[in-house]
Order: structure tokens, then C-alpha cells, then sequence
């Protein structure tokens, strides 16, 4: 079997175009398929049917070495503030001017490597030092540095730049505290084993029931500020799904 490497459908062997996407199919292609091309296939196919909501056709080609290019090169304070001045009227660019390459996010692994040392530094502390006082901070500093990393990484991601982080740090805030409450408020409708309520051992079905009931709140707030915010790019998606996570 033979896959389209512009949408990732199976083609005859002879076949000169493909039939979903009408693509010239070349030469070169006629060659027997590899385990590796099957898979690129199906790669191919779901990103295609996922290209599609943006307007555009064909697989999404992820070049993770060039996406991650910038982030082992010096960098000045200029570019880093550069990144947060977006989503503004002076600053948004125009839809004709965003570039159609991957952005290159360099800034999130800077703010990672900080939690990391500082995680480290208060985990030396708690340890060597016997300082039950660092123990908050290293809790805090632990649960913030994916997540916060994540969502500096989402905004340098956006290349549509039409969300400020005002917006961001809105949502960041409000969204979290809401989807905590709506969480919740979700929980009501949970019942948990009898072995989880005494003995506090979940069972597989109580930590499933704790993850759809933990997503679907916070996909109710993301759905919201999608809808308040008038939300028209995929990658404005993420960033605020990334800013509720994150809250």
C-alpha cells in the first residue's frame, strides 16, 4: 500500500494523483511502503483532517530540531520583551504578515531552567538544612514550573500575536480559580469505591472518573473565555486552554 505524502490517504500503486487531494504523485513514490511510511501515512492523515478546521489542506509537517533552534542561542533582553508586547492594536500584526513557518519559542526553557535551580536551592535547603520553612516554596515552585514554563512557551508559540498577555494573565487567574470551583461543583455527581472513601486507595474507576470530571471543568472555562474572547485561530486555542491549565 502506498499513502499521499501531502494527505496521508492510501493511493494505488500506479497511481499518478491522488484521488482525496488531487495531488501529483511522483516517481519516486513507487517504491515499495515501509513500516516507517505506514505510519507517516496515518501521521499524515490525522493532521490533515485536523489542518482542514484552520482553512488549509494537506499534513502538518513538525520539524521539532527547527522548532526548538532558538533555544540554545544567546538572546537579549530587548527579544525577550519584544515577546511579551502583543495582542494589542499597535502590535497585532496583520493577518497577511504572520509568517506561515513554525515559531521558534526559545524564552520557556529560560523560565524552566529558573524553577529547576530554584526548585533545587529550596530542596537543599528543606534537606541539608533541616528548614521546614522552604518546604511551602519548594511545593509552589514545583507545581508552577511545567505548567507556567508551558504556558510562556504557548505564548511565544502564537504567531498571530493577537492576545496580550493582560488577556493571558485574565485567564490565567480567573480561569483557574473558576475551573476549581466548577471542578468541584462536578464532583457532586461522583461517587467514589468503598475502598477509596476508608482505606484512601483509589481504584482505577474512581482515578478515571477524577480525570474526565478535573478536564471537563476546566474544558467549560476554555470553552467560555474562547467564546468572550471571539477566539478565531487554533493557536489562540491553546494559549488559553494552556493559561486555564496553568491557573
Amino acid at each position: 500500500m502506498k499513502y499521499c505524502p501531502h494527505c496521508g490517504k492510501p493511493v494505488r500503486e500506479n497511481a499518478k494523483f491522488c484521488p482525496s487531494c488531487g495531488e501529483t504523485l511522483t516517481v519516486s513514490q513507487d517504491q515499495p511502503a515501509t513500516n516507517t511510511n505506514q505510519i507517516k501515512g496515518i501521521y499524515d492523515s490525522a493532521t490533515a483532517k485536523l489542518n482542514q478546521y484552520t482553512g488549509e489542506k494537506g499534513a502538518v509537517k513538525v520539524n521539532i530540531s527547527d522548532l526548538f533552534s532558538e533555544v540554545f542561542k544567546h538572546h537579549s533582553k530587548k527579544e525577550a520583551d519584544a515577546i511579551f508586547i502583543a495582542g494589542t492594536e499597535s502590535t497585532t500584526p496583520a493577518l497577511a504578515d504572520v509568517s506561515d513557518e513554525w515559531a521558534k519559542p526559545w524564552l520557556f526553557s529560560r523560565i524552566l531552567i529558573g524553577f529547576l535551580l530554584a526548585f533545587v536551592v529550596l530542596l537543599y535547603m528543606a534537606v541539608s538544612f533541616h528548614n521546614d520553612k522552604a518546604v511551602p516554596g519548594l511545593i509552589l515552585v514545583g507545581a508552577f514550573a511545567v505548567p507556567f514554563s508551558g504556558l510562556v512557551f504557548f505564548f511565544e508559540a502564537n504567531a498571530f500575536k493577537d492576545i496580550s498577555l493582560f488577556e493571558v494573565i485574565k485567564v490565567f487567574f480567573i480561569g483557574g480559580i473558576f475551573s476549581l470551583v466548577v471542578t468541584l461543583f462536578l464532583y457532586q455527581f461522583v461517587t467514589f469505591s468503598t475502598t477509596s472513601q476508608y482505606l484512601g486507595v483509589l481504584t482505577l474507576k474512581d482515578s478515571v472518573s477524577i480525570g474526565v470530571v478535573e478536564e471537563l471543568g476546566k474544558v467549560l472555562i476554555i470553552s467560555y473565555f474562547i467564546s468572550q474572547l471571539n477566539v478565531r485561530h487554533i493557536l489562540d486555542g491553546i494559549l488559553i486552554g494552556a493559561a486555564v491549565g496553568a491557573g
